[in-house]
């Protein structure tokens, strides 16, 4: 049984001076955003978080609760992983010795009232920010690292993605805006097949217009060469005089619409206006118009139909 003993003795030892030993340290935030940490003599008097040696058959998370409660009686809740660090022989340690792998977590209160009350592995304990803990020296500068990496970059993005005060106001008047922005868009798209509907019945209006314009000149043309011709002046007199009052409408109809003729005879010959029928010789000088074959005409100042002439050579 002695033998026993010695054994065992001897393997512990070896194993504490050997193996590497599993711990938890847990940042512990408070409402305030402060983190928890105590003064530990095992650690030369540093700041050191509340944690301790993993037993066999406990899980890490049961760990971190069970040593949080022994060293400090509190409770917390919402704890969860954040980073591992080792410690090999650091002579930080008052066993400088040792191989510490250690599981960083962080945890909340479970409620605020607590009462710390330290079990000796901690002499006094401080709350600190995490900007605080980042430029404290006393604190390992692994946590330190930890800490600027996991806590202070983390809620500076907290702050900027926290919820404004007016959000659910702000979105609902933008989903307004964004609603009667699509109702404005498709009414548009309305106006516009109403416009385009319309540009076809304006269209076709127009003609009919014109129409109606021009079906009373030609029913006079129809009455006045359905005229019979006999070989009283009389006659042969009504008939001019219904032509030329033919040829009054269509010139008030064509002056009404801008329309004008383009004239000819006694001009220079122009190609844009111009189109030579033939040429003929003449003392007038090369290029002049001696008479017009068909006229032209202009609406403004486009040619709808250029003047057909004879030029002289």
């Amino acid at each position: 049984m002695s033998d026993i003993n010695t054994f065992d003795e001897a393997h512990q030892k070896r194993r504490a001076e050997k193996d590497p030993s599993v711990v938890t340290g847990v940042f512990i935030f408070n409402k305030e955003g402060k983190i928890l940490f105590v003064n530990a003599p095992k650690w030369n008097g540093m700041l050191a978080l509340p944690g301790g040696h993993v037993d066999v058959g406990e899980t890490l998370e049961e760990n971190a609760i069970r040593e949080i409660k022994e060293e400090t009686n509190l409770d917390v809740i919402n704890i969860e992983f954040v980073r591992m660090i080792e410690f090999i022989h650091d002579e930080r340690f008052v066993n400088g010795t040792r191989h510490l792998i250690s599981f960083g977590y962080r945890a909340d209160l479970a409620d605020e009232n607590q009462e710390i009350i330290l079990d000796g592995e901690g002499t006094s304990y401080e709350w600190l920010t995490p900007e605080e803990v980042f430029q404290d020296e006393r604190v390992a500068k692994e946590n330190r690292d930890v800490m600027k990496d996991f806590f202070i970059k983390k809620e500076k993005k907290k702050i900027f993605s926290k919820k404004c005060k007016d959000c659910d106001d702000n979105l609902r008047e933008a989903e307004e805006y964004k609603s009667g922005w699509q109702r404005a868009q498709a009414d548009y798209k309305n106006l516009q097949k109403e416009i385009l509907d319309q540009r076809g019945e304006w269209a076709r209006m127009s003609e009919q217009t014109i129409l109606e314009e021009f079906i009373p000149v030609y029913d006079n043309f129809k009455k006045a060469f359905a005229m019979e011709h006999g070989e009283e002046n009389s006659k042969w007199e009504n008939w001019a005089k219904g032509v030329e009052y033919i040829m009054k409408q269509f010139g008030k109809i064509l002056e009404d619409h801008s329309v004008v003729e383009i004239r000819t005879e006694g001009e220079m010959f122009n190609p844009e206006l111009h189109e030579a029928a033939g040429e003929e010789e003449s003392e007038e000088d090369a290029g002049r118009i001696l008479r017009e074959v068909d006229g032209g005409y202009k609406m403004k100042d486009k040619v709808i139909k250029v003047a057909r002439v004879i030029v002289a050579k």
